[in-house]
């Protein structure tokens, strides 16, 4: 099977008409498509968690500055940890977070981590 470009891949679709993607995430890593006579397939496969994280935050709205000590969280990190790296206070790194979890709408470090691995969406829907 050939692998086209998102471009190729796209007019593919097209040419088939409408495709149906039930229970597909909005975000897509990969699209492929392959040519069956005078037919035209097209795969599509959901992109994994990781390689979205940074497209999930961008989409909410965050300041470059939420975006590092979102990472960091990501990561893990304390709060000690993530205020040394940046080079900020612990008050101002629990600034940011606060900011972080009401773009993202979630409460807690746990809910932020389990919301982007869930491609950014609620647990319960």
């Amino acid at each position: 099977m050939r692998t086209f470009s998102l471009l190729e891949a796209a007019a593919a679709v097209a040419v088939v008409g409408s495709v149906l993607a039930v229970g597909v995430p909005a975000f897509l890593r990969n699209l492929h498509a392959s040519r069956l006579g005078s037919q035209v397939a097209v795969v599509v496969q959901a992109a994994e968690p990781q390689s979205t994280l940074g497209l999930l935050l961008a989409a909410c709205g965050l300041t470059a500055r939420e975006l590092d000590v979102a990472r960091h969280v990501l990561r893990g990190d304390s709060t000690r940890a993530i205020a040394d790296t940046l080079h900020i206070s612990g008050h101002t790194v629990q600034d940011h977070l606060k900011s972080v979890f009401d773009k993202v709408g979630v409460r807690s470090r746990r809910d932020l981590v389990g919301r982007l691995l869930a491609g950014g969406q609620s647990e319960t829907g």
